[in-house]
């Protein structure tokens, strides 16, 4: 498998850490690091604006200064890339000072390994690209709204619609505008402003059936229909002559594959100048912008809290429903318990058949897990092989089920053909053995990783496991 290339600025005073740390990235499995050594806050600053890394591993204490001051630096030039605090002692106030800041992790350097350390540095990397994932769909809609006229500054389609309605009633004479989704050979209202009486409208609740109305002849054609008089066309619906239209338009619009058709009725007056078209066609733009910005949010919205490959929660979505768990959990006085979960054999499968059945192996995992767990139980995937559940009304009583539920799940994933599969398992209960999200997850981290050593030394013992 093919190593993923890391560029590393470890800022540290004392040359010996800075070996220390160089030595255990390189043990790190899965990268090559690239490592650059600065002395100073005012060196790494230097270095920073002139290179990119993609990750920073600065001391707290240098010299006279704070390594917090680099990541201040970091802050305020909008720099994405992941740093990890190093520091001599575990000072709470530091650790928070950093978080603030913006610091992936706070790594105790009496307590650094090389499993500790690529645990911080899988999850720094898997947090910023998250972030940058969200950034990017941040600034994808950020340029929709600029690019779209005044009428967006309203919140979604509907008050869009509204606020249309105003703009083109005072410019073109408008009516009425209604909003019509097509849906294979139904067109549905979904949208309607201005003067068209409720009484009128139910006749279309049921929605409008294909037929030869300029309408449909709109979203066959893909180009917008101009009825410059509407009372001699024959196509024109009775119901919008009977109320008194004179003129109307039909107005496509495509919106992630879904054709939508924004009308525009007129009474008082006959005929649409070049102009009118000009300003039916920047609002229906405008709509259009509307409703593919509302989608975007949804799926961004959705995208961001769900890992792609298993279905489950990511971290994100991990962190939100941990601290409404232990909120609940407060407000109710019952006991909840996080899980940590450590996917042993990933490597082997990804090494020995590839990373689709290292794909299919976490997948199946997934499947087993949600299986095992009762229906109330939440499974999340936070990245790579790690994995996490909160389990409510759970206390420690319920340690003991929870371990041979997990049992039972492994055994049913090596009877799936995933031989080599088991799993590392720590967890941690609320309030009896830690009253935060941070404190339950440490702990559960901390016995997930004993149970991973166990498992370790247990295959060196008996070579035929390895």
């Amino acid at each position: 498998m093919a190593e993923t290339t890391l560029r590393v600025l470890i800022v540290d005073d004392d040359e010996d850490d800075f070996v220390l740390s160089r030595e255990l990235l390189r043990e790190l499995q899965g990268w090559t690091c690239q490592v650059r050594w600065v002395q100073s806050v005012e060196a790494a600053k230097a270095e920073m604006a002139f290179a990119e890394y993609d990750l920073y591993l600065v001391d707290y204490r240098l010299g006279g200064q704070s390594g917090l001051d680099v990541l201040e630096w970091l802050r305020q030039h909008d720099r994405a890339t992941p740093a990890l605090l190093l520091t001599g002692v575990n000072d709470r106030e530091v650790d928070e000072a950093a978080m603030r800041l913006g610091a992936a992790d706070y790594l105790v350097k009496s307590e650094l390994s090389a499993v500790l350390l690529e645990r911080a540095l899988r999850y720094a990397l898997e947090r910023a690209r998250l972030l940058f994932e969200v950034e990017q769909g941040r600034r994808e809609v950020e340029v929709l709204y600029r690019l779209s006229s005044a009428l967006e500054q309203s919140g979604d389609a509907h008050d869009i619609m509204r606020d249309a309605m105003t703009l083109l009633a005072e410019l073109t004479g408008v009516s009425s505008l209604l909003l019509w989704e097509l849906r294979s050979d139904v067109a549905y209202l979904r949208h309607v402003q201005g003067a068209l009486q409720a009484s009128i409208l139910q006749g279309f609740q049921d929605g409008l059936p294909r037929s030869a109305a300029p309408l449909w002849q709109a979203q066959a054609q893909h180009v917008p229909v101009y009825i410059e008089d509407a009372m001699s066309h024959s196509g024109v619906l009775t119901v919008f002559k009977l109320h008194g239209c004179r003129s109307l338009a039909h107005i496509p619009l495509d919106v992630s594959g879904t054709t939508f058709v924004l009308s525009s009725l007129r009474t008082q007056a006959v005929g649409w100048t070049p102009r009118d078209r000009r300003l039916l066609e920047a609002g229906a733009r405008s709509v259009s912008v509307a409703l593919e910005r509302q989608r975007h949010l949804e799926l961004l919205a959705a995208a961001a809290l769900t890992d792609t490959l298993t279905g489950l929660g990511n971290r994100r979505a991990f962190d939100a429903a941990l601290d409404e768990a232990l909120n609940s959990a407060r407000r109710h006085a019952y006991p909840v318990s996080v899980v940590s979960f450590d996917l042993d054999g990933l490597k082997s499968v990804n090494d020995g058949e590839g990373h689709a059945r290292g794909d299919e192996f976490l997948q199946e995992f997934a499947q087993q897990m949600k299986k095992t767990l009762r229906q109330e139980d939440q499974l999340f995937r936070l990245g790579g092989d790690e994995f996490a559940a909160i389990l409510r009304h759970t206390g420690i009583p319920g340690f003991k089920v929870l371990h041979e539920r997990v049992r039972f799940a492994v055994a049913n994933l090596r009877a799936a053909g995933f031989s080599e599969a088991d799993v590392s398992t720590g967890i941690a209960a609320f309030p009896d053995e830690a009253r935060s999200s941070g404190d339950l997850m440490r702990l559960s981290d901390e016995r997930m990783y004993q149970e991973k050593l166990r498992h370790r030394q247990e295959r060196l013992v008996d070579p035929a496991d390895v």
